[in-house]
């Protein structure tokens, strides 16, 4: 009995396992003999061609260029990070600097030829912008990169941020970015985001240059020079239409916009022609002409440096002990100082001299609209037709005749500025032709012109009043003070009155 109910449990226990094993099973599994296997080596994946650095030529521009990276303004990468770019500036001679949080904008740009910003995301105050603005308006180069993968994070409203504070600072130059990446379905190196560019324009930039590749790159509204631009199947992420993007843009000859960091990067900089594009990059950051004003002192000389002396400045012991601390002050930027005693066109020039200057003095003033008390100036004045004749109506007629205005003695006349007192104040003449800089210093005697050369050593011409290439530095009975708008004599203006002379029938 026990049994007959221990075989029941047992069947009631199998009875579902069988079930399942009967509803389930299909039969031995027998493989196919003809699998169907995709055709592997008939797949072709485009892939670009790398591109095997090699030695760029060197520049030899005559001078040190100066190359100030951006560090500043939250900036997502590291110097690190673009070795090769930084590997080519030195190799060219450049000077690498960075601008850091809490350091001067402006005392750096005085030295520089180029200002690099790679992926801000602080945004410029309005003295930054515009100290860049005018450092570009004097031939400084400017780089501006701005990738949407290099954003303070990954949430929306930073990549729409740092978007914003890279078109700020390239808001003068008609060049914006757009918040959105480049991509291409059809053609691309392994992924849709990473895009062919083809150059748009022959120059400098583009130069032995084929096709490049950017990664995840930024599209470029801008009304300048297109650079490099992808093909029709370029699309922007932003509206899903495109066509020949512009991915590169250049303002000015002295902007460069760029939407993406990655291709500096290692290995990416060996892909496609991206390796000749960046020593082209390179090369347009230290190529820069810059036009050296007062303001750039004391970064205004790039060869040795000479001092030329007229007849009449004595070698007393106040004169060689300022000439020693300049020597000691351009020592820093590795420009020897010497005295000569006749010009010499390997020489940059300190030229010293008091007024009324000789005639070797002169010779260089030429190019300057300044004249002396012992000298005349040329004035239009006013000179009146003796009669005319009127039938129906008046005829008016008056001519302006040039005639010599003489300076009241101890008076200086410079163009821009007027009349001014030679007693009261010292002058800076600085002129740049074929590449050399002369800086012409005069002063009423030598006791003042011995203060004017100690400025210079000290490295700030702040306390004069500076327009662009002349400085008026004035003197009291304690020394040099600084010096707001100099009060000029302001001439009379004579006005014409022509002779009205009716005829009466």
């Amino acid at each position: 009995m026990k049994a007959k109910y221990l075989l029941i449990a047992i069947g009631l226990f199998l009875l579902p396992v069988l079930a399942r094993t009967l509803w389930y099973y299909q039969g031995i599994y027998t493989p196919s003999k003809n699998l169907q296997t995709p055709d592997f080596l008939s797949i072709e994946i485009t892939n670009p061609e790398l591109s095997t650095p090699f030695v760029s030529d060197a520049v030899n521009t005559g001078e040190t260029n100066t190359v100030v990276f951006d560090l500043a303004h939250a900036n997502q990468y590291q110097i690190s990070e673009i070795e090769i770019l930084i590997d080519d500036l030195k190799y060219r001679g450049a000077e690498i600097v960075t601008l850091d949080e809490g350091e001067d904008l402006n005392t750096l740009l005085k030295g520089a030829s180029a200002f690099v910003s790679i992926a801000p995301t602080m945004n410029f105050t309005e003295d930054e912008i515009q100290q860049i603005q005018v450092f570009v308006e004097r031939g400084g180069r400017l780089l501006v990169i701005a990738d949407p993968t290099r954003s303070s994070s990954e949430y929306a409203i930073s990549r729409v941020e740092s978007v914003q504070v890279a078109n700020k600072l390239l808001e003068p130059y008609q060049i914006t970015f757009r918040n959105d990446y480049a991509y291409n379905v059809y053609d691309h190196e392994g992924n849709f985001r990473n895009v062919f560019l083809q150059p748009e324009d022959e120059n400098g930039l583009t130069n032995n240059v084929g096709e490049i590749v950017f990664y995840a790159a930024r599209t470029i509204s801008s009304y300048e020079l297109n650079v490099m631009a992808g093909n029709e199947n370029t699309l922007s992420s932003l509206t899903d239409t495109g066509g020949n993007l512009c991915l590169v843009a250049l303002s000015e000859e002295n902007v460069l916009a760029m939407g993406d960091f990655t291709f500096l990067t290692s290995p990416y900089y060996q892909v496609a022609d991206n390796y000749q594009f960046i020593t082209n990059i390179s090369q347009f950051l230290i190529n820069s002409e810059r036009q050296k004003t007062l303001d750039d002192f004391p970064y205004v000389f790039s060869r040795p440096i000479g001092i030329l002396a007229s007849d009449k400045i004595v070698l007393d012991q106040d004169l060689l002990e300022q000439i020693s601390n300049l020597k000691e002050m351009y020592t820093q930027q590795d420009l020897p100082v010497e005295f000569l005693e006749s010009d010499n066109e390997e020489y940059d020039l300190i030229v010293l001299g008091l007024i009324p200057p000789d005639q070797t003095i002169q010779t260089y003033l030429t190019g300057f609209d300044v004249q002396f008390g012992s000298q005349t100036r040329s004035t239009a004045v006013p000179k009146t037709t003796p009669s005319a004749t009127v039938n129906a109506e008046a005829e008016l007629s008056a001519t302006l005749e040039p005639t010599p205005s003489p300076l009241r003695s101890g008076q200086v006349y410079i163009e821009g500025f007027g009349q001014v007192s030679q007693n009261d104040f010292g002058f800076f003449f600085l002129k740049t032709e074929n590449d050399r800089t002369t800086l012409i210093i005069l002063s009423d005697n030598q006791d003042d012109l011995v203060d004017l050369l100690a400025l210079l050593a000290n490295g700030s011409l702040e306390s004069c009043f500076m327009e662009n290439n002349i400085a008026l530095c004035e003197q009291n009975n304690t020394g040099w003070k600084p010096t707001s708008t100099p009060s000029i004599e302001v001439e009379e203006t004579l006005e014409a009155t022509p002779t009205l002379a009716v005829e009466i029938e």
